[in-house]
């Protein structure tokens, strides 16, 4: 995810300027009269005629917040629009407001219709401001509308779906889900201006059930969302993302480690019982075993008789693990040898799933032949085939005690099983309208949980088999289910690239957990500051315009994650280093590569051009600093002597020294002309990660894994002062333009500006979430840029405010700008379906972003945030 990229979408306008309408007469012979500014209340008038076009086009919000500025500007001519004042606040649900406006209006002598206006509002806020019975039975009925309105919409019914969705809205209040769900079967039907009413009423249901605000986010996505897993402990999460593995923290929802290796999908993860070893299988033919701690490979298991579909768990005392296959066969292995220890054949189609009992003796398989069969694991023979389904088995699970065993189906049902005489004991079917994805017993037995292919995943009273609540909140396919080891929190993975934590006891939304499929490497700015440069781990670097947020060119030819960007002095030339081991060179104005550079046997981590623009050096995990006409792309020398893999490679401003950090713990200065090496800087304890010489050349900074940053003075090679204040690595450090300023981004998610004179502390910048990868400023050094795992962030450094974050969605030319106060701008070539992307969180509940965009939506918000014009928080 090239989320560094959407970085160049700002632009540089001035504030907005108001025209005037009218020009003052003036004589012939006289000189011209200065315009008069508008008043207060002329002003306050162009708002107020905003109001009849926005509830045409159903923005209740909208026109709320317009007549509140009129109401501002011109406090004696409120009357003007109380009328429709009223009758929107009745409308979009603000029912106290409504009846203090409503009173006001009766006590006055506004014209006749206003105050026929004020008397409809009232009947409206008397019909809806209701209180419901908080009762199984009143419950039960909304519940029943609610499902009868997904029937409808999956039958492609929008209309009726649209009024029973209403109608569950009225049986039961406050029900902001019911009004946004007839919401998106309005626009589904053409009418944008109900939506958009129903919309803008649904955020106001939904603040007065939560108690909380509305704000505005986006989701940096999981790719494809596969399985789910927790650590016996539930302190970790193990999510199944594509082709890789991320390890989520569960309390803080950050990501931990992501696990690479497979080759194909992953489609299943499970933890040893303690904790300490995880097992991966994808949709290939290997299954991994991962040290938790490291996030190293134990072991690979292979057997090229077809794909692994699913690795549930590891027997209960953690020696063996079962897999399915695509071969129909199911296999059990030994942990610690990973040799095959039984292969148990029988099924006629693919395993689709596979669980152990409590007590390690028995496992279940499901299977696309329709069945389940429970094996003797220690004989491997079959002790009883489970026959019903009518169509393929997606799931299957064991009770906490072993005597019950559920099944979920592409039959759209759940099926409980006895699993001592095989018989069914009960049916779940009729609320789930699609596939049944997966299957979760509650710790204490008393609960199922349940995923489908609709996106709903439901909790279900395994005694009664009666559904207790309906969760919410994915737009895709709910794949996995898992409860935690406590039972109090439920997990549910989706396509819909996150995973959401749900309270077991209310079906609250708890947290959604983001993961992201890349991650910022680097950032450059062209000399004349009018294009961007972004590298990332999805292995592109794109080419942005500054001014308009336009992808100029997206450069996808390296073949593994890109690490380092570089402009050439001129602004024509791009260089590009990557774990391919390779250095590539762009024609900027085409994006058409002009040579591949190999050489290096190792990852090339850095690379930088040198003031006259004919050497470009790169330093690489081979050990070794190379040097390259620019002109033919020939070697022109290697630079041997580092002992560990180079970090990081810098000029000196007249281009005769070249500095490079590494792994052991040194800087080396050696003259570019010779490759003599001059000096060798020594004071660091551990890896040195960036080095960035100051304008005038006297003076080289270092940050260093020991999470300090060293001020060296070239000419003598001394420290002339240790920078300490960081709490973890520091990755990456910069110079403003006039050599003042020093800015460090370290892993404790935290940027620093020293003066660089003294090594005084200026501020500490403390809004990004992730480690702070990338560090730079702009050419006229008036914003300092970073890049996170994330996001990337625009900052004023003589204020420290932050001005800007900014995302783009995996694999589109498309993103976002945030403002700290909630503002959004839709960037990029993709705009349109950007728009369907960020999401509006509503205190534990996130909805799409067209439930908000009224509220938030700022056209041109880069240009104005830039130029410090405020207008933009303005209705």
């Amino acid at each position: 995810m090239a989320l560094v990229g959407l970085l160049a979408a700002w632009g540089c306008a001035g504030p907005a300027t108001r025209n005037v309408a009218t020009t003052p007469t003036v004589a012939p012979s006289a000189e011209p009269e200065s315009e008069t500014a508008p008043t207060p209340c002329e002003l306050a008038a162009e708002q107020r005629e905003r109001v009849p076009g926005l509830l045409e086009q159903g923005k209740l919000d909208r026109t709320l917040r317009v007549i509140a500025k009129a109401n501002a500007l011109c406090t004696a001519e409120r009357a003007k629009t109380w009328g429709a004042e009223v009758t929107t606040l009745a409308e979009i649900g603000q029912y106290t407001e409504a009846r203090k406006l409503a009173a006001e209006i009766a006590a006055s002598d506004a014209e006749l219709e206003t105050k026929r206006a004020a008397k409809a509002a009232l009947a409206v806020v008397e019909q809806r401001d209701v209180a419901f019975a908080d009762t199984d039975e009143a419950k039960a009925e909304m519940t029943e509308l609610y499902d009868a309105a997904l029937k409808a919409a999956a039958a492609h019914e929008q209309e009726k779906a649209k009024q029973l969705f209403l109608a569950a809205w009225d049986s039961w209040r406050p029900n902001g889900q019911a009004l946004y769900a007839a919401g998106r079967e309005a626009l589904a039907l053409g009418d944008s201006a109900q939506a958009q009413r129903l919309f803008d009423r649904a955020v106001v249901d939904l603040e007065r059930a939560t108690g909380a605000t509305t704000r505005l986010d986006t989701p940096n996505g999981f790719e494809e969302t596969e399985d789910v897993a927790w650590s016996p402990d539930g302190r970790w999460l193990a999510v199944a993302d594509r082709k890789s593995i991320v390890l989520m923290d569960s309390v803080t929802g950050r990501e931990v480690r992501r696990l690479e290796g497979h080759s194909s999908l992953v489609r299943s993860v499970a933890f040893s019982p303690d904790g300490k070893t995880l097992a991966s299988g994808s949709r290939g033919q290997s299954i991994r075993l991962w040290q938790v701690s490291s996030g190293r490979v134990l072991r690979t298991l292979e057997r090229r008789l077809g794909e692994v579909n699913s690795v549930v768990a590891f027997s209960p005392d953690g020696k063996a693990l079962a897999s399915g296959s695509g071969d129909n066969t199911v296999q059990l292995w030994e942990v610690s040898s990973g040799r095959v220890l039984r292969t148990l054949q029988g099924h006629s189609g693919v395993v689709t799933s596979v669980a152990f009992s409590p007590n390690g003796k028995t496992l279940a398989s499901g299977s696309a032949d329709r069945s389940i069969r429970i094996w003797e694991v220690g004989s491997g023979r079959v002790l009883r085939t489970l026959q019903g389904h009518s169509g393929v088995v997606t799931s299957v699970a064991f009770s906490p005690n072993g005597k019950t065993l559920a099944s979920g189906s592409t039959d759209e049902s759940i099926r409980i099983w006895e699993v001592g005489s095989g018989r069914v004991s009960r049916t779940l079917q009729g609320r789930h309208l699609d596939v049944v994805t997966s299957v979760a017993f509650s710790p204490d037995g008393k609960t199922l949980a349940s995923g489908s292919r609709h996106s709903m995943v439901r909790l279900w009273e395994v005694r009664s088999g009666r559904v207790l609540r309906t969760l919410q909140g994915h737009s895709l396919e709910a794949t996995r289910v898992a409860f935690s080891p406590d039972g109090k929190t439920l997990a549910s993975g989706s396509r819909d690239e996150g995973i959401r934590l749900w309270q077991v006891s209310s079906g609250q939304l708890l947290r959604t957990l983001e993961g992201h499929s890349g991650y910022v490497t680097s950032v450059a700015f062209s000399p004349d500051g009018k294009t961007l440069a972004s590298g990332a781990s999805d292995n592109t670097v794109r080419l942005w315009q500054v001014s308009s947020g336009r992808v100029l060119q997206t450069l996808e030819d390296h073949s593994n994650a890109v690490t380092s960007v570089a402009f050439s002095p001129d602004g024509k030339t791009l260089a590009s280093g990557a774990w391919d081991d390779t250095v590539r060179l762009w024609q900027v104005s085409s994006g058409r590569m002009l040579r591949s550079l190999k050489g290096h046997s190792g990852y090339v981590t850095s690379v930088a051009f040198s003031p006259d623009g004919k050497t470009l050096a790169s330093g690489a995990w081979d050990n070794t600093v190379r040097l390259w006409y620019v002109s033919s792309g020939q070697l022109l020398r290697t630079l041997e002597g580092h002992s560990g893999y180079v970090t990081s490679v810098a000029f000196s401003p007249n281009g005769k020294i070249l500095a490079s950090g590494s792994y052991d713990q040194t800087v080396r200065l050696c003259e570019v002309s010779s490759g003599q090496l001059l000096r060798t800087l020594e004071r660091h304890p551990r890896v040195v990660s960036s080095v960035a010489f100051s304008p005038n050349g006297k003076i080289l900074a270092s940050g260093d894994w020991d999470n300090t940053v060293r001020l060296w003075e070239v000419s003598s090679g001394r420290v002339l002062r240790t920078l300490e204040g960081h709490r973890d690595i520091v990755e990456s450090v910069a110079f403003t333009p006039d050599g003042k300023t020093l800015a460090s981004g370290a892993s404790d998610n935290t940027i620093r500006l020293w003066e660089a004179s003294s090594g005084q502390l200026l501020r500490t910048l403390e809004r990004h979430r992730n480690p702070v990868q990338s560090v730079a400023f702009t050419p006229d050094g008036k914003t300092l840029v970073s890049g996170e795992s994330d996001a990337v962030r625009l900052w004023d450094p003589s204020s420290g405010n932050e001005l800007l974050a900014l995302r783009v969605i995996h694999d589109t030319d498309a993103g976002y700008a945030f403002t700290p106060d909630g503002a959004i701008e839709v960037v990029g070539t993709k705009a349109d379906d950007a728009r369907e992307y960020p999401v509006c969180r509503i205190g534990p509940m996130t909805y799409p972003f067209d439930l908000c965009a009224e509220r938030f939506e700022v056209p041109g918000l880069l240009a104005k945030v830039l130029a410090k014009d405020a207008s933009y928080r303005e209705p």
